[in-house]
């Protein structure tokens, strides 16, 4: 047989074969579909803030106000993640960030697409061996609210929690 390739309807390639050199037939089966890993997570509905989100069934969620929320895992190393909604611009969160902690040089990347908010991501960088913590935040700005997220970017779990947040208005 020849060494040619056939492309099939799916992207997929076939070569010849069999007594008749044919092409092999070209796969019917439609493609298993990808595994939600967030489909039975809980799901926290916040109405006077319009946004949603889902969390692993074993973590704790806590209103801490009405414009702040906390989830935490179940063992003492898990990270919180932060989401609070307070009347801000991002300059002056920048601003305030960048006093705050004056050993970090502060990293704004604007654009970063988290699940389906386009979002600015900051970034806390340490300019010192003393200070080796990198702080990690979201932050977009809707009806006049800013939402800022702390969260730590080495978390998986804490990058899947944030890919299922949306607006819902």
């Amino acid at each position: 047989c020849t060494q040619e390739a056939k492309i099939c309807p799916d992207g997929l390639s076939v070569g010849r074969g069999g007594p008749n050199c044919e092409f092999t037939p070209c796969s019917t089966s439609s493609p298993s579909p990808t595994l939600d890993e967030t489909a039975n997570w809980k799901t926290y509905t916040n109405t006077e803030n319009h946004y949603i989100l889902k969390y692993p069934t074993d973590w704790k969620l806590t209103e801490d106000t009405v414009q702040q929320i906390s989830i935490v895992g179940p063992k003492k190393s898990d990270f919180i993640l932060y989401i609070t909604v307070r009347p801000e611009k991002l300059e002056s969160l920048i601003s305030e960030l960048s006093g705050g902690i004056p050993t970090h040089e502060v990293k704004v990347e604007k654009n970063y697409k988290m699940g389906e908010v386009t979002m600015n991501k900051i970034t806390l960088i340490p300019q010192n061996d003393e200070e080796n913590i990198q702080e990690d935040y979201l932050f977009t700005e809707r009806n006049n609210e800013g939402y800022l997220i702390e969260y730590n970017k080495s978390a998986l779990i804490h990058q899947q929690i944030l890919s299922t947040f949306k607006f819902t208005n």
